[in-house]
């Protein structure tokens, strides 16, 4: 019969990596309150709804892949016409003023 004897051993490793950090709103300035534009707010809730609908679709089940990719391609063109028409929106009606 043998009997081993396991010595504990404990190593300090220094970590290695980069620890990405965003800066905090606390410091920025804070921006102007303005008045929403009702147009901009309901195209960009469509934005928001559309994303949320690719996000469904990405985290969902379905029985195959090609199924899966082409619900993907529907709600990503969904997505971007929904992205053209909020910068449409953006040209025509708020204009950048130049000097």
């Amino acid at each position: 019969m043998h009997i081993f004897k396991v010595a504990k051993v404990t190593e300090i490793r220094e970590k290695r990596g980069v620890l990405l950090q965003f800066p905090s709103r606390e410091n920025s300035t804070p921006q102007v309150p303005r008045e929403r534009c009702p147009e901009c707010a309901r195209l960009e809730s469509r934005i928001d709804a559309a994303i949320s609908e690719i996000r469904a679709v990405v985290q969902g089940r379905f029985p195959s892949v090609g199924g899966k990719l082409a619900r993907l391609f529907e709600k990503q063109d969904l997505r971007n016409k929904a992205i053209d028409a909020f910068y449409s929106h953006k040209r025509s009606a708020h204009p950048r003023k130049t000097a």
